[in-house]
């Protein structure tokens, strides 16, 4: 099975469309909380790459806003 990142990268602006992540969702997707407070790459299992994805999707947005800060939600397989 291919490998599975999931990474976030900081806006410097606010984008056009994004929701607005709660405490509790990061606690529900810890690999979201993770990429952004590492404002990297994390390794995650295929469970979770697929949940979190799914999560976003519904959402309508990668685009997120947590505190004071945008990020941009990405993921990679290889």
């Amino acid at each position: 099975m291919n490998a599975k990142w999931i990474g976030a990268d900081l806006l410097q602006t606010a984008p056009d469309e994004f929701f607005v992540l709660t405490e509790q969702d990061l606690d529900e997707y810890p690999a979201i909380r993770d990429a952004i407070t590492n404002q990297g790459t994390g390794k995650v299992n295929y469970d979770e790459y697929m949940r979190t994805k799914n999560f976003l999707d519904e959402k309508g947005s990668h685009a997120v806003k947590f505190g004071d800060e945008y990020y941009e939600i990405w993921f990679i397989t290889a």
